[in-house]
């Protein structure tokens, strides 16, 4: 959670998408300090950690955690 750390009265709150025991993305909700306070920044993190925790299982089905090849050439 950040408040006017960027930006003047923005605040923002991310979440990683953990597969595993790797980081395979970030989920970021960023807006104006006003309608974004801390009590809203708290309530909508319960709903960014659900929304990580299910592209982690759809990661999971679709191959996502591993490395792609080294193409090289």
């Amino acid at each position: 959670m950040i408040d006017e750390v960027f930006a003047p009265r923005m605040s923002a709150v991310a979440t990683p998408v953990v597969s595993g025991s790797r980081c395979v993305g970030v989920i970021s909700l960023a807006g104006p300090r006003v309608r974004l306070t801390a009590g809203k920044i708290h309530e909508y993190s319960v709903l960014l950690r659900e929304a990580a925790n299910e592209l982690a299982q759809l990661s999971d089905v679709a191959g996502f955690p591993g490395r792609p090849p080294v193409v090289k050439g």
